[in-house]
């Protein structure tokens, strides 16, 4: 999420949820980027609750909350301003609650909000949020730094937070900070919230302090050195070691190509990610996610007829591809196209069945399209999946519309 301008209000269901005094007395600061909203957002929400904000921490602070989307680490691996300032004030004697963001949205009545940062993610999800291949994902998995939490329908799940820490230290570690300088910032970080970076939407995560130590800069590359004697190369792949004495294993974690072009669309340079994204495929040729995040930039440019097209390479390439499915059903949803959507969410959903956006996509194609009795089997379809949130609220609302 980007930060934004104060001006952001909660809306709907959500705001109707909130505990509206229960910050009453609070003084309230954020550090670090929320995974479940904008900035602004946080700074409504306080408000609405009875809360001040502040910019900043201060002997008036009572509570500072730690966004989840990575480490609140800078990137000379150093804890944020915040987070110290408030480390020597508590030390000082002053009361200052700090919480994670899960347990300040759960505290708000924001329960949704907090399931949001628990959220699942399947693959292709992963990859375009974090801004990394196929090859490297499979890197971390054989170097169990990430560990899938469900697999259903055949396909692997992750636990966002757990993958998205692991990215913050690896790119500090590329960047030439101290090993010993991250591991000494989230050992405090650690004192501050007990069990931060541990507990996973499925049980126990990698623990980072352990598997810090095996990690070394060589060249431009992050060198992970695992137990198992198997030497790993970026793609994944097994290269064995003839040597007399037995070698060392490593992994190497690099940016490389296809992440500068995620970083170039995520700056909203999508010109150049096109450019991108096209001369990675030029080079290396087809490949299903490449096309993937072709299209959606293209999708961001107005080029609704060349990302159409995309998305059904990216489809063609890998059938099982339920995210350029689902992302090709709104597309054509939204040029009028409403048979060639269904079918696009379908496949999506015959790809992975529990998806809920591409149900409730389905849903709403069917209901514009006047097909009523399909889609109130699909929006209960929906509510078996994804039962809170505005678009359970608006699925139950044509439910009661439409019987």
């Amino acid at each position: 999420m980007v930060e934004g301008t104060d001006s952001a209000t909660l809306e709907g269901p959500q705001a109707e949820s909130i505990r509206s005094d229960c910050l009453r007395g609070q003084r309230v600061t954020l550090t670090g980027a929320m995974a479940s909203m904008r900035r602004a957002e946080v700074v409504s929400l306080v408000r609405a609750c009875g809360g001040q904000w502040s910019p900043s921490v201060t002997h008036d602070t009572t509570l500072l909350v730690v966004g989840e989307r990575g480490w609140p680490l800078k990137r000379n691996g150093r804890l944020t301003n915040k987070l110290r300032r408030s480390q020597a004030l508590r030390e000082k004697g002053y009361s200052i609650e700090v919480l994670g963001e899960e347990a300040f949205l759960e505290r708000v009545g924001l329960h949704a909000r907090a399931d949001a940062v628990c959220r699942q993610y399947s693959q292709v999800e992963l990859l375009r949020i974090l801004g990394i291949s196929r090859s490297q994902l499979q890197s971390l998995l054989k170097a169990g730094l990430v560990q899938p939490v469900a697999s259903r329908g055949g396909l692997l799940y992750f636990d966002f937070r757990q993958a998205s820490q692991v990215r913050s230290i690896l790119r500090l570690v590329a960047a030439g900070v101290p090993v010993r300088d991250i591991r000494r910032s989230l050992m405090t970080l650690r004192r501050c919230l007990p069990g931060l970076g541990r507990s996973t939407s499925s049980g126990e995560a990698p623990d980072p302090l352990d598997w810090l130590g095996r990690l070394e800069v060589e060249g431009k590359c992050v060198v992970v050195r695992s137990r198992d004697g198997d030497l790993l190369e970026p793609s994944g792949q097994m290269r064995l070691d003839f040597s007399e004495r037995r070698a060392e294993s490593t992994l190497r974690f690099q940016t490389n190509r296809f992440e500068e072009a995620v970083a170039l669309e995520q700056a909203g340079r999508l010109k150049e990610a096109v450019a991108a994204y096209r001369a990675i495929l030029a080079e290396e040729g087809p490949d299903a996610v490449v096309n993937f995040n072709l299209a959606n930039a293209l999708f961001a440019q107005g080029e609704y007829a060349a990302a159409a097209e995309r998305f059904r390479v990216a489809t063609e390439i890998d059938p099982e591809f339920a995210e350029a499915w689902n992302n090709l059903g709104h597309l054509l949803a939204d040029q009028g196209q409403l048979d060639e959507a269904t079918t696009a969410y379908r496949a999506a959903l015959r790809a992975n069945p529990t998806y809920a956006d591409a149900q409730y996509g389905l849903a709403d194609v069917l209901d514009e399209a006047g097909r009523v009795e399909e889609a109130r089997a699909q929006w209960r379809a929906y509510l078996a999946l994804e039962s809170v949130g505005d678009h359970a609220d608006y699925a139950r609302q044509r439910l009661s519309l439409t019987g």
